[in-house]
Formats: structure tokens, C-alpha cells, sequence
């Protein structure tokens, strides 16, 4: 497995579709979709309208990727805050990692992704290491048994 970090803000709504959304924040969507539009291998048929700006920093550290979201963001927070009674907007944090990694989220943060009426979910992916296996015998030597 191959460590990584994303994170993105995801805008939903059975009302405001995503050019609703693009002309009313100024911000043009990585990835947009209808309501009743078919996505996905399975083509699933989507129940709301959505909205998706991705952090555009992958190769940052977690914090850093966060920042850079909300410094995207920025401009337009008070008008996505304005819109939180038609909307569902949900900043996604996916992580994949070999150890469990250190969250700290900072004060100025949180405040901003309240003032978006944003809310916070976090998914971490750790992958154990492979147990250890015994070592095959030498030829010609016996195999250990379980003492039975």
C-alpha cells in the first residue's frame, strides 16, 4: 500500500445544482454531477445534485493539504455559509497510512470550516504489515511440528 492524503470539500443539494453553486461562490468545481445522473462502475443513479473542490496540494503533509483547501476557499466562505440551509457541504479527509497518524487540527481551522457550515469527516485506512512466516525448512530437514 502506498501512503496518501486527500482531502476535498463535497457540496450536495436536491435544489442547487453545481452551476447554481460555481456562478453563486465564483469557484469552479473539480468534479460536479445532477441528480439522477448515473456515476461510478456500477452506475449508480446519484440522489442530489453535487459539488467537489479538491485541496489541489496531494503531495502535502495533512495540515498543510487543510490549509490549502481553505485558503481555496477563502473568498467565497461567507456565500457557502449563506447557503448551508440548501446545501450539505462536508470537508472528506481520506488517509492511508502504515501507522496511525497524528491529527491536530488548529483553532482558525475549525473556525473556518464553521463560518462554511462545513462539516469535518475523517477516514483513516491503516494497513498492518503482513504477519511474519516461518522460514520453509532446508532440504532434507523436518519440518517442526505442534508437539501433538
Amino acid at each position: 500500500m502506498r501512503e496518501s492524503t486527500e482531502i476535498r470539500l463535497v457540496i450536495t443539494s436536491a435544489t442547487v445544482t453545481a452551476k447554481d453553486l460555481e456562478a453563486r461562490l465564483g469557484v469552479k468545481p473539480d468534479d460536479a454531477w445532477l441528480a439522477g445522473e448515473e456515476r461510478g462502475t456500477f452506475k449508480n443513479k446519484e440522489k442530489f445534485h453535487g459539488f467537489v473542490l479538491e485541496s489541489g496540494a496531494p503531495l502535502l503533509p495533512f495540515n498543510e493539504q487543510l490549509r490549502a483547501l481553505i485558503k481555496r476557499l477563502a473568498a467565497c466562505a461567507v456565500k457557502l455559509g449563506e447557503l448551508a440551509p440548501h446545501v450539505k457541504a462536508q470537508v472528506q479527509c481520506r488517509l492511508q497510512r502504515k501507522q496511525v497518524p497524528p491529527l491536530d487540527f488548529e483553532r482558525d481551522d475549525l473556525r473556518w470550516l464553521a463560518a462554511m457550515g462545513a462539516g469535518l469527516e475523517v477516514d483513516i485506512t491503516v494497513e498492518a504489515p503482513p504477519p511474519a512466516t516461518a522460514k520453509p525448512p532446508a532440504p532434507g530437514e523436518k519440518p517442526p511440528t505442534s508437539g501433538f
